[in-house]
């Protein structure tokens, strides 16, 4: 934030300028009729989202009020001998994404932060083998590739003060070259970052919240017909785990076949 309020000044400008205007294709982005399908889809993934977007609300409160970029900015560009307030000549020609250059923290400001951290945040270790997660420009160029998970990946090289990118897959000179994210399913790609990957090998279903809408209503039914063979009790409202051995129990199964073909 404070980089991209330096302007034409910042030594980041060239990187500022590849970043998005927006982030249309995050969940907690998505205009309201898609979030609603997204929702009857993933539920598990909505409340994740809806749970986040609390969260970014309380953060961006308590960053506004304690926090005055303007303040920073002017310390920022005192100490590297730049002034602030005469960059309006050489400002970034592509300040189009409709945030302030000065004053306090908007909500849309925030939020545009947050999305490019979430989106483009590298995972690495430093010395002492901590993990971090760091904005990186230019590694961040470098697309996810499940299929490369533990054979590539980016590390700092403190010898030769640059980040290196290895990997054990064998490239062509003009390939594209990927990584993985880490172990992420569909879910954690779409929240995280905003796409989905085709034959994603870590992708998984969380068949609860599908099944569980259908096991409730054949458990009603099976009750209402009075229908527990030996061994089965009658489903309860609190009920998850009998629920799915009821439900494929195959004497009941049929019964509820030949209720529903009546």
């Amino acid at each position: 934030l404070i980089e991209r309020r330096l302007g034409a000044s910042s030594s980041f400008r060239p990187y500022l300028a590849l970043l998005p205007s927006s982030f249309p294709s995050l969940p907690f982005n998505h205009l309201p009729f898609i979030r609603a399908a997204l929702g009857r889809c993933s539920p598990l993934l909505m409340s994740i989202v809806d749970k986040a977007q609390e969260d970014l609300a309380g953060m961006h409160f308590f960053l506004s009020a304690t926090l005055n970029l303007t303040t920073v900015e002017k310390t920022m560009a005192a100490s590297a001998g730049r002034s602030a307030e005469g960059r309006g000549k050489g400002q970034m020609e592509n300040d189009d994404f409709g945030l302030p250059m000065s004053g306090p923290l908007t909500v849309r400001e925030y939020l545009w932060a947050v999305c490019v951290v979430l989106t483009r945040a590298v995972p690495m270790k430093d010395a002492t083998g901590r993990s971090l997660e760091l904005i990186a420009p230019m590694i961040d160029l470098v697309n996810h590739n499940s299929s490369q998970y533990g054979a590539s990946g980016v590390a700092y090289n403190e010898t030769s003060d640059a980040f290196e990118f290895f990997t054990t897959s064998a490239y062509q000179e003009g390939d594209e070259i990927f990584f993985a994210y880490g172990p992420k399913t569909n879910d954690d790609l779409l929240r995280g970052f905003g796409f989905v990957e085709a034959n994603n090998r870590f992708d998984n279903v969380f068949v609860g919240t599908i099944l569980q809408p259908i096991l409730m209503q054949d458990a009603a039914l099976a009750d209402a017909l009075d229908f527990h063979p030996e061994g089965i009790q009658p489903a309860t409202d609190d009920d998850d785990g009998q629920r799915l051995g009821l439900a494929l129990s195959a004497e009941r199964s049929e019964l509820l076949r030949e209720h529903r073909s009546d």
